[in-house]
């Protein structure tokens, strides 16, 4: 079972609950029905828990045997633990074992892991250095993250393809809100009003027209959206050399899901 739903926050909120929880069962006449109540709840955390003492694996609940590929969390004891850590990650790891073998928490951190099948996983895991019986052990919370960076790295390359594919579009294209600001503009657009892109987003009909034009252009654009209607112009301009083009606009109301609405608008040079 995966948990990503789990910020770092709770992860380490959580490892610092089971550190105090451990030691005040060491220092502690703890009876042993407790002390099976206690090892009851570990293992049916659906957050991975494991123990690591000398380097090799000492304990895991289930959870942490199932995001590893093991079949039984006794599987994985006595396996040196750099044997599940993906090489590109092994420099990171020896150093957060370096950590907790000076007595310092490890704060959570992504890292890749190799399950018992071969298939890496991105985790999230935070780490504490806690005696047990008298003896240094390390104790880990972690929690695969890898459904999670997924979407994340699809989210991106949807996001590279879209600006790549807007700012190839031969047409100047645009957004702005029911306030009149622009919140998107591709480069053909940021060119035409011969503005950097950071300075046309953020910026009002008013910022890049004459007055009169201005004017003209905002009207227009509260009919579109005030009749969520679209709305087809042509128009003609005089270059800075002297030449005449004749442009035909687009724009057209977004209704969000939100019930808000804006406005999109497409430029085309049809001389």
């Amino acid at each position: 079972m995966k948990d990503t739903n789990k910020t770092k926050k709770q992860l380490i909120e959580e490892l610092s609950a089971l550190r105090r929880q451990v030691t005040r069962l060491e220092r502690s006449e703890t009876s042993p029905k407790q002390k099976a109540h206690y090892r009851t709840m570990v293992e049916a955390s659906p957050v991975s828990i494991m123990a690591m003492r000398k380097g090799r694996v000492l304990f895991s609940n289930p959870a942490g045997a199932r995001m590893l590929g093991f079949s039984h969390p006794n599987e994985m004891v006595g396996i040196p633990a750099m044997d599940v850590v993906a090489p590109e990650s092994q420099q990171l790891v020896t150093e957060r074992i370096k950590r907790l073998e000076s007595g310092k928490d490890n704060p959570s951190e992504e890292m890749r892991l190799i399950r018992q099948d071969g298939i890496k996983i991105t985790v999230e895991a935070a780490s504490v250095p806690i005696d047990i019986d008298g003896i240094p052990t390390a104790v880990i919370i972690a929690h695969d993250v890898s459904d999670r960076k997924e979407l994340e790295t699809k989210l991106k390359e949807s996001q590279e393809r879209f600006r790549a594919f807007m700012d190839n579009i031969p047409a100047s294209v645009y957004i702005k809100d029911e306030n009149d600001i622009h919140i998107y503009a591709n480069q053909a657009a940021s060119k035409s009003v011969k503005k950097k892109l950071e300075e046309l987003i953020g910026s009002t009909t008013r910022d890049l027209w004459p007055p009169d034009l201005a004017d003209r252009l905002i009207e227009l654009d509260r009919k579109v959206i005030d009749e969520d209607v679209p709305k087809i112009t042509e128009e003609w301009k005089i270059t800075e050399k002297g030449d005449v083009r004749w442009q035909k606009d687009i724009k057209f109301p977004i209704v969000l899901e939100s019930g808000n609405k804006l406005l999109g608008g497409v430029s085309l040079d049809i001389t």
